[in-house]
């Protein structure tokens, strides 16, 4: 049974920026009922609160009624307002046992409600791993696609209430142990996602400095093969390049190409085909003198880069 003895307790957000409005819209696209909308701004709440259709819960300083009997509250804010939001409700927005809060940060674990919790209340994070920018249509109003994993860490109540609520939003809910897992996870997200986009930018650039008029457009069909083959293939079978093959000679040809580049975009080269060496060399078939001298050669590189990065200052 849900907190307040409903299937479908009522969610009260707190927030007003892209998150929350997502969030809020998903929520009732699914037919999930929203106690309302709170923010640091009443105005804000307000605001939001209309284009979604629920009640408008006031501000943090002064809440409405409709915040303190929320059964479900969801800070939807910036990670380094999450403890200030969660210190404020504590303060305003009780009594808290046999309540749950969610946070949606990806960084930050459970722990950051800890003033809530030890009033009471179940805590828990409860990440959807996805970029949740602006609608590019107005009349966007499903707020999170099905299929978002969303990453789940915290009390076993408020993790529960996290899962029913992933999977009433069509998500795939995904279970974390503990803050050191949720650490991991981040990192593994913006490996993902935030820096797979930078390489790709950065090869754009590079591509661009030759002449190659919309770089972007002409690596896509590349990336976007390349990134396909990663998923369905997890275990790189799909990969290639010079590491796959052994070649030597194009690695330090591909050096050479960047010896007068920033240092950090060398670094960034030389240390991914390590790891791609590392990845592949227990293959079958493979020629130990050449990943030998790969690697020799890659470490040597890092070694060049690493030192006259930490010798410098990053461009603006």
């Amino acid at each position: 049974m849900s907190p307040g003895g409903q299937e479908r307790p009522p969610v009260a957000l707190v927030g007003s920026g892209r998150a929350a409005r997502r969030l809020a819209l998903a929520l009732t696209s699914r037919r999930w009922p929203l106690a309302g909308i709170a923010a640091r701004s009443p105005e804000r709440a307000a605001t939001l609160a209309a284009d979604v259709q629920a009640p408008a819960l006031g501000s943090l300083d002064a809440p409405a009624p409709g915040l303190a009997g929320a059964p479900i509250v969801v800070l939807a804010v910036s990670d380094e307002a999450i403890p200030v939001v969660a210190a404020s409700l504590a303060k305003a927005a009780g009594p808290w046992p046999a309540r749950v809060a969610l946070h949606l940060s990806g960084l930050l674990p459970s722990t950051a409600l800890e003033p809530l919790r030890v009033l009471g209340a179940s805590a828990a994070s409860w990440h959807p791993l996805a970029t949740l920018g602006p609608a590019a249509d107005p009349a966007d109003r499903i707020g999170i696609p099905s299929g978002v994993p969303f990453f789940i860490e915290g009390d076993a109540a408020a993790c529960d209430v996290a899962r029913r609520l992933t999977l009433a939003l069509e998500g795939d809910a995904r279970r974390l142990e503990g803050a050191a897992d949720k650490a991991i996870y981040h990192a593994a997200a913006t490996l993902a996602g935030n820096l797979v986009a930078v390489l790709h930018s950065e090869a754009a650039a590079l591509l661009g400095s030759v002449g190659v008029q919309a770089p972007e457009r002409a690596l896509a069909p590349l990336a976007q093969a390349s990134l396909g083959g990663a998923i369905a293939h997890p275990g790189l079978e799909a990969l290639t390049g010079p590491v796959v093959r052994g070649d030597v000679a194009t690695l330090r040809s591909n050096a050479r190409a960047l010896a007068d580049r920033p240092p950090e975009l060398r670094l960034a080269h030389a240390a991914l085909s390590l790891l791609a060496l590392r990845r592949v060399r227990d293959w079958a078939g493979r020629d130990a003198a050449s990943d030998d001298a790969m690697e020799s050669l890659l470490r040597e590189v890092v070694r060049e880069a690493a030192a006259a990065s930490s010798s410098g200052r990053l461009r603006e």
